[in-house]
């Protein structure tokens, strides 16, 4: 899907999210003047959306990833983590009901 964030639009949703289709329409946006303003195109992580922005606009324009999918992907590499540690605590002998002290323990401000 083709978003004018700008003016909160939907432009075109495409046939396909291959690269050569994604490319195929960006070349033929610049041609038409369509995005001859574009300072900044905004892509979820697929790989194809970031190499076609690329190789039509070049380094003239930045390329950020959405906001939604990054914070998706922070949490499921943290939720990731939490799992992984509590499995090698679980695993681990000696460690299950250990008590941890974390920060100042002196009572002193």
């Amino acid at each position: 899907m083709i978003i004018d964030h700008t003016n909160r639009r939907v432009l075109d949703v495409l046939e396909s999210r291959e690269k050569a289709t994604v490319v195929q329409y960006l070349r033929e946006g610049q041609t038409s003047g369509l995005f001859a303003h574009v300072r900044e195109v905004t892509t979820d992580m697929w790989d194809a959306y970031v190499e076609a922005s690329r190789e039509v606009f070049g380094e003239a324009v930045a390329i950020v990833i959405d906001r939604f999918h990054v914070l998706k992907n922070f949490q499921e590499q943290l939720t990731a983590a939490r799992v992984a540690t509590r499995l090698a605590r679980r695993r681990s002998p000696g460690v299950e009901g250990e008590s941890v002290a974390v920060g100042d323990q002196s009572g002193e401000s």
